[in-house]
């Protein structure tokens, strides 16, 4: 088996207008330089793709210039190419969702351009690896949706779900040294908040930071199921409490990627589905939600499975929560996969009909009614099973 890796900055020209919250954010300084990761695993003449990209979003027309980019570069079939983003709330927007900052076309396309062109970039650096997978923990963070006279609220509940595990991928040269990581693991990067107008990967920006500095290579971050899940922030947001959390992440991540081998496996593949879902109205990515309508009649997403040796990821295209998580994991065959969320699209959130019985925001900041969520899942679960089986 062979892999290529590549590092690229994404930070876009200053001043931006950041993503994440609702209001009026625009950044004249750069606290953390934005940084995308792709990583290329080949094995028998067959080639897949990661990317992870420091940004609170892409959706599917992003990510299908992205491919369209990316198989003309390097010949990689779109089904073969995964697109994830780590959700920082200190990035810049993309879905163009203000009405009183749109986004620059022309930087736009140069930013999907520049993906696709550490893709083909980490296709020129294959080299011979073996390839690892640890288990260990991330414990940061603590389930948002907390319970009050008034119904549901985001605050944080130690009794309701939290999936603190984390998964991480070693990939080792001929010297037994490490070339590249993937870290998974769940919290949202919101710890910075929006009262500091600062650019910032966030917690998991120094996560990797860290990972990369320390134990060397270059370390890719994958969310997973964090919909209803915050770090805990032990105190007020801002730029030091970021710090705090992800140094912490960090220690945990390089403990995670210097355990033991758990599993040694070579191979790759991937399988992919699209689909398309009842839709209703979201409460503010409207703007988005019609254009989507506009170009193609309908709200189409996509679910897939990727594999890197060992590691099985398995997508989900918006914010899945934790127990929308668990129910993928416990009906696929796919054998301990790992959800990645925000990955090939952005739909809102993803709960499951419960939650919707429930209320709070997360069920309310959803372009998808419950059935929709469940066809997702159920397709989610058919990706991951036909990889099982390829």
């Amino acid at each position: 088996m062979r892999a290529g890796i590549a590092k690229g900055f994404i930070t876009p020209p200053l001043p931006v207008q950041l993503a994440g919250y609702g209001i009026e954010r625009v950044c004249t300084e750069v606290a953390d330089e934005l940084a995308a990761r792709a990583l290329v695993v080949e094995q028998d003449g067959r080639r897949v793709a990661l990317l992870s990209a420091e940004l609170l979003w892409l959706e599917r027309r992003h990510v299908r210039v992205i491919r369209d980019h990316v198989a003309r570069l390097c010949g990689l079939a779109p089904d073969d190419v995964m697109v994830s983003v780590i959700h920082t709330h200190a990035g810049p927007d993309t879905l163009d969702w203000y009405d009183f900052a749109p986004v620059e076309p022309a930087w736009l396309g140069t930013l999907l351009r520049q993906l696709a062109g550490l893709v083909w970039l980490a296709c020129q650096r294959l080299r011979p690896v073996r390839a690892e997978l640890t288990f260990g923990h991330l414990p940061i963070g603590i389930n948002r949706r907390q319970f009050g006279p008034n119904g549901c609220f985001i605050g944080e509940d130690p009794e309701r779900p939290y999936d603190e595990r984390a998964t991480g991928l070693r990939l080792l040269d001929d010297d037994g040294r490490l070339y590249a990581s993937v870290v998974c693991g769940t919290a949202h990067p919101v710890s910075l908040g929006s009262a500091e107008a600062l650019v910032s990967g966030d917690w998991p920006g120094l996560m990797c930071r860290m990972v990369e500095s320390t134990l060397g290579g270059t370390c890719l971050f994958v969310n997973g199921a964090c919909g209803d899940i915050n770090p805990q922030m032990w105190g007020v947001r801002g730029y030091q409490t970021m710090q705090r959390i992800g140094h912490r992440a960090g220690g945990a991540a390089i403990e995670l990627l210097s355990q033991a081998t758990v599993r040694e496996a070579e191979g790759v593949g991937a399988a992919r589905r699209e689909l398309t879902v009842p839709h209703r109205d979201h409460p503010y990515l409207s703007i988005p939600l019609k254009r989507r309508l506009a170009e193609d009649g309908a709200v189409i997403t996509e679910v897939q499975a990727l594999r890197l040796g060992p590691l099985h990821l398995i997508s989900q295209p918006g914010e899945c929560l934790t127990e929308t998580g668990w129910r993928i994991q416990r009906e696929t065959k796919l054998a301990d996969a790992v959800i990645a969320g925000y990955t090939n699209d952005y739909v809102g959130y993803l709960p499951l009909p419960h939650i919707y019985d429930e209320g709070g925001y997360e069920p309310g900041a959803t372009m998808l009614p419950a059935d929709s969520v469940l066809a997702v899942v159920a397709a989610a679960v058919e990706v991951g099973d036909a990889l099982a089986g390829a």
